[in-house]
């Protein structure tokens, strides 16, 4: 093992709707959608192993904060091969914002003594692209965002691959660090029958907010949610004829797109 190895890689999990849902509308309520780890994070953990068999890392740990039904993400996890698995799970956290998200994860991070959190970019459902940054100021740590791939170094720092907006970029990551990944340049494999099998029968901590006062968050952190209607502006229907001109066509186009491009 490498002099500079890392003791843990975190890589947090996401417990996602399946793509299964766009063809299922029988499902009531979201929670009744069939679910699964999201496919980046399985991205996630698929680096982090090729990191511990490179000798940075020395474990790998999945966990993730949602609803106990969760835990079947981080099932998944512990078959591609992590070491370990945490479920945050608590009613108190129910309908957590990005800040409180981040914060009770970025605490966990501490806890669990990891110096390398990796995470997908953005989630299949949210795909708001915001925990990630959350979670580096969180710890107080850099983040390398949209990395497709990467090496551990002789260093002990990352030679990491990412997209940037005039094409693939270099970048050196030096520990500890944050570190968000897009799907595409990691291809995952399936895990072998035995660790699917190994994995459902591992047991899954289950940690609530309270079994840590690390893991506590202050008031303020708690969701806010405001719903304001928006009144669709008026609109005169308009029919045109065959001898309405390109003029005509023009005005009627520049019309709707003045109010959104709604027809």
């Amino acid at each position: 093992m490498a002099e500079n190895v890392v003791s843990t890689a975190l890589v947090a999990c996401k417990w996602v709707p399946s793509a299964q849902r766009l063809t299922a509308p029988r499902y009531a309520t979201p929670a009744d959608q069939p679910h699964r780890l999201d496919t980046v994070n399985e991205v996630g953990a698929a680096w982090a192993l090729r990191l511990r068999t490179e000798g940075l890392v020395g474990r790998v740990v999945a966990i993730s904060m949602g609803p106990p039904d969760a835990a079947a993400a981080l099932t998944e996890a512990l078959a591609h091969g992590a070491d370990e698995a945490f479920l945050i799970t608590d009613p108190a956290l129910d309908g957590a914002d990005v800040r409180r998200t981040a914060r009770v994860l970025a605490q966990a991070t501490a806890d669990l003594g990891a110096h390398l959190l990796v995470c997908g970019y953005e989630s299949a459902d949210g795909a708001s692209g915001i925990v990630p940054a959350a979670m580096a100021t969180a710890l107080g740590w850099p983040l390398v965002t949209r990395v497709r791939d990467g090496r551990a170094a002789a260093d002990g720092s990352l030679d990491l691959r990412r997209s940037g907006p005039d094409g693939i970029e270099s970048w050196t990551a030096r520990l500890p660090a944050v570190v968000s990944l897009v799907e595409g340049g990691i291809v995952p494999g399936y895990p072998p029958i035995r660790s699917l099998l190994r994995a459902r029968k591992a047991r899954i901590p289950q940690l609530a907010v309270g079994d840590r006062s690390q893991l506590d968050t202050p008031a303020h952190a708690a969701r806010i949610v405001r719903i304001e209607p928006v009144p669709r502006p008026p609109r005169e229907p308009r029919v045109m004829t065959e001898d309405d001109g390109v003029g005509e066509v023009v005005a009627l186009l520049a019309g709707v797109k003045s109010w959104g491009g709604r027809s």
